[in-house]
């Protein structure tokens, strides 16, 4: 008879368990049902069992494995300590019981949240960077340049020595624009890079700002009889970047009318937002106009306000990123560096043949009179996941190449990875294939087109 009460005891508190849990999910329903009235279409049925079956679903392998680690953990435990009181047939009750009740929701919920935050983390990250992307290639997108700096050069002989000390023309250049330039060695490699603006009364460098201590001090170990000073100006100057197919049209809501590019040049211009004075510049651009506008630092949140106001998007560093590699255009730092030639970075724009002297000419006119480099800077398309920057790239047998930047545009419609880098020139004449840990790397003639949606 004793025997028979414990059964039924035993059978009614779980049967009370499991109708408790059901009394749950029927008032859970019911309320669902009251409610859809009210929410109609409106309700993302679709996303919501995505949603149930990632965070749930999804989730039983890592909660499973936990849980039976947990459990042996909690039997070995407690075997050696009920031992010593004689109940050792009480660990299986023991784990039953602590893992139905207690430690099995709470290990539940901790690697549920712990596994499914991060990974919504991440994906509400990639879906910002999705959309700033988007605007700069379909709208607009307003981006900060603050790591930018900016030398002065002033004196007499400014031009005259300046145009001997960078790649490309100076005394030429129109005032009102500036040009895309190296600063090279007397071997001809590139110290460091720039865009050189001439004013009515000076010369003003833009550049990284980490560059600026160090292209200071080349030039200005240059400067013997000259009258010419240099200045660190930097911090006089901030700027932010709008680009896009819509940029023009934020400019005139602002009522300015946006320069254009000449050439390969940049324009620079002069103007008024609201009560700040800017000054405008119309860059170098591939694929979606670009500006640049400079203004003195404490107006940036006033100007980046109103810059949103007319219709930009705010964007961050990596969808900045994204577009310079859809751009094949080389970062110095991080692409460039102090070892590599002129005509190896296949940015012809920052060169200049007719100008006359000036420092590291010599070698770069023996590259073009014997009309061929080594290795040369090209934009891949990646058939896998890329590997950690900078990787190599191999032929059949060696290393033929280095990556150094990688960006993914699966949003726009590209659907493998692209990336900059150096190639051994033999490579691509032969047509070998370029592999790398991960994939393929196939070189591009061009920057690919992204096709701009219909409306």
């Amino acid at each position: 008879m004793r025997l028979h009460r414990n059964v039924g005891e035993r059978t009614i508190e779980h049967l009370d368990y499991i109708g408790s849990l059901n009394i749950q999910w029927w008032l859970t329903l019911r309320a669902m049902g009251q409610a859809l009235p009210f929410i109609g279409n409106r309700y993302r049925w679709r996303a919501t069992v995505k949603q149930m079956l990632e965070i749930g679903v999804d989730a039983m392998p890592m909660v499973s494995l936990m849980s039976i680690c947990s459990g042996f953990i909690l039997a070995m435990q407690g075997a050696s300590e009920l031992r010593r009181f004689g109940a050792l047939h009480y660990v299986i009750e023991l784990v039953a019981v602590g893992f139905t009740r207690e430690l099995g929701p709470l290990l539940t919920a901790i690697a549920v949240s712990g596994r499914s935050g991060s990974a919504f983390a991440a994906e509400i990250g990639t879906m910002k960077v999705t959309e700033e992307l988007d605007s700069l290639l379909h709208s607009a997108g307003v981006s900060d340049l603050g790591w930018r700096g900016k030398i002065l050069i002033t004196g007499s002989d400014r031009l005259r020595w300046l145009n001997g000390m960078v790649s490309n023309a100076v005394q030429s250049l129109p005032e009102g624009q500036g040009n895309y330039s190296f600063l090279l060695s007397v071997q001809g490699r590139i110290q460091g890079d720039c865009y050189v603006y001439r004013r009515a009364g000076d010369l003003l460098l833009d550049t990284g700002y980490d560059q600026v201590s160090t292209l200071i001090r080349h030039l200005d170990h240059f400067v013997i009889m000259d009258d010419v000073e240099l200045a660190d100006v930097s911090r006089d100057w901030t700027a932010l970047s709008l680009a896009g197919p819509h940029a023009p049209r934020v400019l005139a809501t602002l009522g300015f009318v946006a320069p254009e590019a000449t050439g390969e040049n940049a324009g620079m211009h002069s103007a008024r937002i609201g009560e700040v004075a800017c000054t405008i510049i119309a860059a170098y651009h591939v694929s979606v106009p670009r500006y640049e506008l400079w203004f003195a630092p404490e107006h940036v949140e006033a100007i980046w306000e109103t810059l949103q106001a007319a219709g930009a998007t705010p964007c961050g560093l990596e969808a900045m990123e994204a577009l310079r590699v859809l751009d094949g255009i080389p970062l110095y730092g991080v692409d460039l560096n102090d070892r590599d030639l002129p005509q190896e970075t296949a940015q012809m724009r920052a060169l200049s043949f007719i100008k006359g002297c000036y420092l590291g000419q010599e070698i770069v006119e023996r590259i073009r009179s014997r009309g061929k480099v080594h290795r040369q800077f090209r934009q891949f398309a990646l058939s896998g996941p890329p590997a950690t920057l900078p990787f190599e790239l191999r032929g059949t047998d060696q290393p033929v190449g280095r990556i150094t930047s990688t960006a993914s545009l699966e949003s726009t419609g590209l659907t493998e990875p692209l990336a900059l880098g150096f190639i051994r020139v033999e490579v691509m004449e032969r047509n070998q294939p370029i592999t790398y840990d991960g994939g393929v790397a196939t070189a591009l003639a061009a920057p690919p087109v992204i096709p701009r949606p219909t409306i």
